[in-house]
């Protein structure tokens, strides 16, 4: 039997909407994660209980990830091959700088009931090497000096506030990561009060330094200085002082500024060693080409997870309930994960997409990278994400829809939840 041309129109219609449905299934990501390979990495110092419980974590994340329908994963034991001290360092500066931005970011927007990732930075605070890591410190005491401030505490603010000043050569506190964007943000008043305390701070420590290489950089607490020879120190601060350049590195001098005076110190820069080259956990997840490495950290009688991806953070992997050393020796065949999967398959994709946007531009800024991966956002442009593409192809399927409408008596009838049309 022949179709009328109204009926081969609709036909028509009909199969094209299917081609393009199974055209936009065949390109549309189910997950983004259609494939991932992690690294599992012991990180910080185990006493002898947990040095025979790790390798059963590590078998038990190696297999549950390796079951996960939803993705297909890989994952292998990575040896800390003596740096677990060295990545946990690493692991936690880079975490207290991102709880940090938090912290702030809470501040500003009056959100103050956040005791348990103030109880966390403190932790994080105390934990990380003073000398090296400057920077993550000041960041710390900035964001629990906003904190209070915001509460009230005044004094409480400013007391850490001169804390991260005096942690600085320059005696200058570092925004980057802090940066009001409301106009009306309670923090304003305190950023007025950084400059302030910035510019009453006393300098009266003048440090000459005397290095055997013209190129070597400075770098006092963690901070940059640059190359020069010269550094004006705020009375009050106490500062490790070493100098570097790619290939070498001088050991590190302790400088004290307690009043005004002339001091001087002579560096010298001696090569590298290798373990001090190829050790970061960035470098380590490069030679095993693995995107992201699961990092197995002991703290107390359990066992915390987290996730780190270059060029992105670490971030905490939520457990259902804690796992603890003692369950892990007293079951070693079970293969039982406390890991929130949905939780965790969430972060992962949120790590990958931001790894994407930075291998794209290593070069950017790495805060506006994690500030995507923590509002879930993503910079990728495919055509499923353009509005263009979407407002083309409705207007198409749109416009071929009512030009058949038109052509055929109908009934419309609304309702509450939308239009429904008969067609005779």
């Amino acid at each position: 039997m022949k179709l009328s041309i109204v009926n081969r129109r609709v036909a028509l219609l009909v199969l094209w909407i299917y081609g393009f449905e199974c055209t936009l299934a065949a390109h549309l990501p189910s997950s983004n994660l259609q494939s991932t390979r992690l690294g599992i990495v012991p990180i910080g110092a185990l006493n002898d209980s947990e040095e025979r419980a790790y390798p059963l974590v590590a078998k038990r994340i190696q297999r549950w990830l390796e079951n996960l329908d939803s993705i297909r994963a890989s994952a292998e034991s990575i040896a800390s091959n003596g740096r677990a001290g060295a990545f946990q360092q690493e692991a936690g500066e880079n975490r207290l700088v991102r709880l940090s931005s938090q912290i702030w970011a809470d501040s500003e927007n009056e959100r103050t009931e956040s005791s348990d990732s103030l109880k966390e930075l403190r932790r994080l605070r105390s934990q990380v090497f003073f000398q090296s890591s400057g920077p993550a410190i000041q960041k710390a005491y900035l964001a629990e000096a906003a904190f209070r401030w915001v509460r009230g505490d005044k004094r409480g603010g400013e007391d850490l506030l001169k804390k991260a000043l005096l942690l600085s050569p320059d005696g200058h506190a570092d925004l980057s990561l802090f940066d009001s964007q409301r106009e009306t943000s309670p923090l304003h008043a305190f950023e007025a009060k950084i400059l302030e305390s910035e510019n009453q701070l006393k300098r009266g420590c003048l440090l000459h330094l005397d290095v055997n290489r013209n190129q070597a950089r400075i770098v006092a607490n963690g901070f940059d200085v640059g190359s020069g020879r010269q550094l004006r120190l705020p009375i009050g601060g106490t500062f490790h002082v070493h100098a570097e350049t790619n290939d070498e590195e001088s050991p590190s001098i302790l400088v004290p500024c307690e009043r005004p005076g002339i001091k001087r110190a002579s560096i010298t820069l001696r090569r590298k060693k290798l373990s001090v080259q190829s050790g970061s956990l960035s470098q380590l997840s490069q030679s095993h080409s693995v995107e992201s490495l699961c990092l197995v950290e002991p703290v107390g009688d359990s066992f915390r997870l987290f996730l780190f991806t270059p060029g992105v953070a670490v971030d905490e992997i939520p457990l259902k309930n804690p796992w603890l050393v003692a369950e892990v020796l007293d079951n070693p065949t079970t293969d039982s994960v406390p890991i929130a999967t949905d939780a965790f398959l969430d972060l992962l994709s949120r790590h990958h997409t931001s790894r994407l946007s930075y291998l794209e531009n290593p070069s950017a800024d790495r805060t506006l990278i994690q500030g995507k991966m923590a509002t879930g956002a993503s910079s990728d442009t495919q055509w499923y994400n353009s509005w263009k593409f979407w407002a083309i192809t409705g207007g198409i399927v749109g416009a071929t829809v009512v030009t058949y409408l038109a052509t055929k008596p109908s009934t419309v009838k609304s309702n509450q939840t939308g239009l429904s049309v008969t067609i005779h």
